[in-house]
């Protein structure tokens, strides 16, 4: 389902927008957190891959491609971090 707003958002922030990176953090934190606890239950590991991916987000937002479902992507993003600073915790 495309959401025009996070759409409008995503399009911001490969701009260099900060209002609309927040909006975009705001607005996904709590389902991506949510998601992520379903996935892997240690609540201090889904938040800082939370924070992972949002610093990513901005240190790439110039060359991350357009987006037609944002949320799908960030959930598709917070499954790739995960399974990345899982394995590096081995």
């Amino acid at each position: 389902m495309k959401n025009d707003a996070d759409t409008g958002d995503w399009d911001g922030l490969r701009q260099g927008n900060e209002n609309a990176f927040m909006r975009l953090y705001e607005s996904h934190y709590q389902a991506l957190y949510s998601f992520g606890f379903r996935i892997y239950p240690d609540k201090d590991l889904v938040k800082d891959t939370i924070h992972e991916i949002f610093c990513e987000l901005w240190d790439k937002r110039f060359g991350f491609p357009p987006v037609q479902n944002v949320k799908a992507y960030l959930f598709t993003y917070l499954k790739r971090v995960r399974k990345k600073i899982c394995c590096a915790f081995r």
